[in-house]
């Protein structure tokens, strides 16, 4: 099963998410990804401008595994919770005091840190897609805050045992760290609490809302007291809060994302071509020297002039040769091939990704079925045609590796995430803004119109068994940037 979601991530870059959820018990588990993409020929995308190194320099790809699920209410207080996972490699730590332990315990730290903003950001989104009653409301925002309350009181109860001189003081460091974090996180999820969903004008409104804020001031309190610079000052552009907010949440997040080690998927295939097509090039050029020696003889005017033109022609059967057997061959051919490994550097999967143009006759006719499935947006896209790339992925999970490599937590799938760069769409764009003349009481008036641009993207996801289904989505933007992302 592949969870998927497609968003716009900033003004330039597109956010795919796919989520898969592995079965343990299966020795080799994966799902492949066909990713469709059609562009106006009119935004100058073509094999010429648009190559591979610039494609895969557009699209970053980060894999990791999905967060473990917890609730709020059951981070702490129960056998094998994530706190009792973490005051388990405190102690062992402690007893023990090797570098395997403290990496347990770095780790350890880490995940329960994750885990705590997923648990929080959770509660958020079930409020923000439920249109919830007002009591129903008042309950969920009261558990929030209750349950992050008790979470925080008693990670912080473990200050003191890891305040202790081991490995330089860094398993106090990474106390203090995680202690930081987590109550940046409870500050922001609670502001998005907030907004999330409004009820209407009550008094039960403002005790929301004043229950959540004194949980905000809590915590903004606690980092002054604490001495933590993570402080936002309305006189000040907060750029030093920012960079260090997007530090510490790649850090604590780097439990979780896995390695990937880039290597040419061709890159034999490519020397085969180049050998072969240097092959029949000089068996031409010497076919050709032997016959014209037989014929003319040897230091001969005729024999000199026919060893210069099969030279020329030798160069360019070699291009073109080489340029046939590109064409067909590596164009079912992977462009990388990436070893997937876990933070301890265990090799646990495979992934491989390709790009490449297409001529429309060759897109299959499933996927231009549903490229044409609107008459009219097709008409209006197909002023001057369209270009068409595809970019292919390939995973494969060698899932019984996986037992015990996540820290004592159940490996529940892999999040895949992609982001494309959409900024070399823009540079041929128009003015986002036009002027135009509209008569309205019988008078003449200028208003200005906004110009957009559409490309449709469409995917394929195959699973493991072999099913497929398939999602379109319609992205509108101008020169500006992504204007918004329409599942179509």
């Amino acid at each position: 099963m592949i969870d998927k979601v497609i968003k716009k991530h900033d003004d330039y870059r597109l956010e795919f998410k796919f989520g898969y959820k592995m079965t343990p018990d299966e020795p080799i588990t994966g799902y492949k990804i066909e990713m469709f993409f059609f562009i106006p020929n009119n935004l100058g995308m073509n094999r010429m401008t648009y190559g591979k190194d610039a494609f895969f320099t557009d699209m970053q790809s980060h894999i990791r595994f999905i967060t473990p699920v917890f609730l709020l209410e059951n981070m702490t207080g129960k056998s094998d919770c994530p706190l009792d996972k973490l005051e388990k490699s405190i102690a062992d730590l402690l007893n023990r005091k090797g570098m395997s332990q403290f990496l347990n315990y770095k780790n350890q730290i880490k995940i329960f840190s994750s885990i705590y903003r997923s648990a929080l950001r959770d509660t958020v989104n079930y409020v923000r897609i439920h249109d919830l009653k007002e009591e129903d409301l008042a309950t969920v925002v009261r558990g929030f805050i209750e349950n992050s309350r008790r979470t925080l009181a008693e990670f912080r109860k473990l200050r003191d045992r890891t305040n202790v001189p081991l490995f330089s003081g860094s398993v106090f460091e990474h106390f203090l760290l995680a202690d930081e974090y987590m109550s940046l996180m409870t500050e922001r999820y609670s502001f998005e609490l907030l907004s999330a969903n409004e009820p209407k004008n009550s008094g039960n409104k403002e005790k929301i809302k004043e229950i959540v804020k004194e949980h905000i001031a809590t915590e903004i309190n606690y980092r002054k007291e604490r001495g933590y610079p993570s402080i936002v000052k309305a006189d000040s552009n907060n750029e030093n809060l920012i960079h260090r907010i997007g530090v510490l949440k790649k850090y604590m997040a780097s439990v979780l994302f896995l390695n990937a080690e880039i290597r040419s998927a061709s890159y034999f295939l490519e020397q085969v071509i180049f050998f072969v097509a240097a092959g029949i090039a000089m068996l031409f050029a010497t076919s050709i020297a032997f016959f014209s020696q037989v014929k003319y003889g040897t230091l001969t005017t005729p024999l000199f002039v026919i060893l210069i033109i099969s030279y020329m022609f030798k160069d360019r059967i070699k291009e073109v040769t080489r340029t046939f057997l590109s064409k067909k061959i590596l164009t079912n051919v992977y462009d990388h091939s990436l070893k997937i490994r876990t933070s301890n550097e265990k090799h646990i999967g495979q992934c491989k990704e390709g790009f490449d143009f297409m001529e429309e006759k060759k897109v299959p006719a499933e996927i231009m079925q549903l490229r044409n499935a609107e008459r009219i947006e097709v008409l209006d896209n197909y002023r001057g045609g369209e270009k068409v790339f595809l970019y292919r992925k390939k995973i494969r999970i060698f899932s019984k590796r996986l037992t015990g490599q996540y820290f004592n937590y159940g490996v529940e799938g892999l999040n895949d995430i992609l982001r494309y760069n959409v900024k070399r769409l823009l540079e041929k764009m128009d003015d986002p803004e036009k002027k135009m003349t509209v008569i309205e009481n019988g008078k003449f008036q200028t208003v200005t119109g906004e110009r957009v641009y559409q490309f449709y993207i469409i995917c394929k996801f195959i699973d493991k068994k072999g099913e497929d289904a398939y999602n379109r989505y319609r992205i509108v933007l101008n020169r500006n940037g992504i204007q918004r992302v329409e599942a179509v």
